[in-house]
């Protein structure tokens, strides 16, 4: 399959789009769909879509990426059966995702027009059939190695549900790279609807700014995994960047009174989770320097640690 981080590109796009469009917007550059007129309650409605479907992605990541990781060793034992079984962990892990009050990605919310709602529905379910899928033909590979029936064909019908794997896992990041793009447009303009008379607009700006780096990071790091001294410098600049945004975000003060105390909670726990993620990345970049290389355990803490930064984000905003 290709590399299973795919799915980290997607959020990183959708933050990135928003703040650059929101901000532009208020310099006059025009709407891209017709949900800049919406409503405050369509436009809050498409935000919590947006926000269900990506909560989902990050669940289905986290199991992709372990699973990939039992793939590779899998691949051992059938172009060798008779060498060691490596260790293989616990299997992949998939972390629920547990659907916040109102989030359906099924179901895509009324105040979409009648051709993106059966755009969103058709393709959403296609894409849950794509997954389901692939954890099938996973199931049998798995149950293929404990029997250790690959002793008896050479691997053979291993390799061919790797090969089914790949060929699912390539059409999930197609269709999935087609939602996501049409979804990031509506979504930025039923945001730009919301934030356009914020009173924290400029602290959702930053936080935006910082999940957007942290994504970005993250992709950075899982596509240099066995080669991290070709971007190494990448890396470094990119933590050096989100560093000195952590610090003047940091010294950023919300405004005062009782009706702000919980996003200013918010906004201070945001703040030190980005900085918790900065000393976690700080950590894997210097073993990364002498071994040329990022483990999985490394990817996975990263993933964990942006994920505390988009609890604190949504905290915020909800």
């Amino acid at each position: 399959m290709k590399k299973t981080a795919r799915l980290l590109i997607f959020p990183a796009f959708i933050v990135t789009t928003f703040i650059i469009s929101c901000q532009n917007r208020d310099k006059g550059s025009k709407a891209k769909t017709p949900y800049a007129e919406s409503n405050g309650d369509d436009a809050n409605s498409i935000i919590k879509y947006n926000n269900g479907l990506l909560a989902l992605d990050d669940s289905r990541d986290h199991y992709l990426k372990s699973l990939g990781s039992n793939i590779r060793n899998m691949r051992k034992i059938f172009d060798d059966p008779k060498a060691p079984i490596p260790y293989m962990g616990i299997g992949p892990y998939e972390m629920p995702y547990i659907p916040r009050l109102g989030e359906n990605p099924s179901n895509p919310p009324g105040a979409l027009n009648s051709s993106d709602k059966k755009f969103f529905k058709d393709n959403v379910a296609q894409l849950n059939a794509l997954y389901a899928q692939i954890k099938g033909v996973y199931k049998t590979m798995s149950d293929y190695v404990k029997a250790q029936d690959y002793k008896d064909d050479n691997g053979a019908k291993g390799k061919a549900l790797i090969d089914s794997i790949d060929n699912l896992g390539n059409k999930y990041y197609k269709l999935d790279d087609q939602i996501r793009a049409k979804l990031s447009l509506i979504a930025d303009d039923a945001e730009c609807v919301i934030l356009k008379d914020h009173p924290l607009k400029e602290y959702i700006y930053s936080m935006k700014d910082d999940r957007t780096k942290v994504a970005e990071i993250n992709t950075l790091l899982d596509s240099c995994a066995n080669n991290y001294k070709a971007s190494e410098a990448r890396a470094q600049a990119a933590f050096q960047a989100l560093k000195a945004e952590n610090e003047k975000h940091t010294a950023m003060t919300l405004p005062g009174g009782e009706q702000y105390a919980s996003q200013k909670n918010n906004f201070g726990r945001f703040n030190e989770a980005v900085n918790d993620f900065l000393l976690e990345l700080k950590r894997i970049m210097r073993d990364a320097s002498s071994s040329g290389k990022i483990t999985d355990d490394n990817l996975k803490s990263l993933d964990s640690k942006k994920e505390t930064i988009r609890t604190y984000y949504n905290n915020f905003v909800d």
